[in-house]
């Protein structure tokens, strides 16, 4: 799936490893988001706010079921945050570089959800900024 179709301003989005430290990629991510008007909640189960924004401890305690979940964690908490997206029926999965394993891309295909891996997502506008 092409990434720029996991982009839109309909989209509600669940960033989860979002951080309290602005120079870490899940705050950077989230602040994006959230500046450009993006419907996007945070999902740290260690603070309970992130620029100003509640935080989430967990997909299943959001307010709304996202529609994209973007993962900033290790492979190995990612693929457990793959099961509740499962649960969830949630169909788009943004790794960050080095959130996702053989073992997530399998997982992935195995239950039909979509996901883009070894990009950066920075939004700029209405557009993806695919960082190599």
């Amino acid at each position: 799936m092409m990434p720029e179709s996991f982009v839109s301003k309909d989209f509600v989005y669940a960033v989860v490893g979002v951080s309290s430290s602005v120079s870490k990629y899940g705050s950077r991510i989230f602040r994006s988001l959230i500046d450009r008007g993006y419907t996007a909640y945070g999902v740290n189960p260690k603070s309970p706010t992130i620029h100003g924004r509640p935080t989430y401890k967990s997909l299943f305690s959001l307010p709304e079921k996202p529609d994209v979940v973007i993962l900033v964690v290790p492979p190995e908490v990612s693929l457990k945050i793959l099961e509740d997206v499962k649960k969830l029926g949630i169909k788009k999965v943004w790794f960050q570089p080095g959130s996702s394993s053989q073992g997530t891309d399998k997982y992935c295909r195995k239950y039909g959800i979509s996901f883009v891996k070894d990009n950066c997502f920075i939004t700029d506008e209405l557009k993806v900024e695919l960082l190599l």
